[in-house]
């Protein structure tokens, strides 16, 4: 009578073994496309990601420049550091040294707030009027 104890076992356990590659193979093979993105708009100045996240809305000062570049979802790249070393050698510091972003028209002025030092925090004119503190959020 031991003796069908351990056949018993082995069949259950094949049965579930069965069971789960069945399942398995059943499964949906469509895959999920993911990006990277960021969770909030951002200009870059100077090399300097600052993030539109709600830094509330700011007196500017000295006009900095205008955005003269935006990502496209399939441009956008959260590291800045490794988007800027992405890029075409001819392109880097024309990207460097240029004002981009995203979620944010090309020719959005950008401007210092006074008393703070541009590393620290800019002023980005959201709409007519209004401007938004963006808080440094990278290098």
């Amino acid at each position: 009578m031991n003796l069908n104890l351990p056949k018993r076992k082995v069949a259950r356990l094949s049965s579930a073994v069965l069971i789960v590659l069945l399942l398995a193979g059943c499964s949906s093979k469509d895959q999920v496309a993911t990006s990277s993105s960021w969770a909030f708009p951002f200009v870059v100045y100077q090399g300097t990601a600052y993030g539109l996240n709600g830094g509330g809305e700011a007196a500017p000062g000295d006009k900095l420049g205008e955005v003269t570049f935006v990502f496209s979802d399939e441009q956008l790249e959260p590291d800045v550091e490794k988007f800027l070393n992405s890029a075409e050698p001819e392109d880097r510091e024309r990207l460097r040294s240029g004002i981009y972003g995203q979620s944010v028209p090309v020719g959005t002025a950008i401007y210092a707030i006074d008393g703070i030092s541009p590393e620290e925090a800019i002023a980005v004119e959201t709409e007519k009027g209004v401007y938004r503190r963006a808080e440094k959020a990278g290098p």
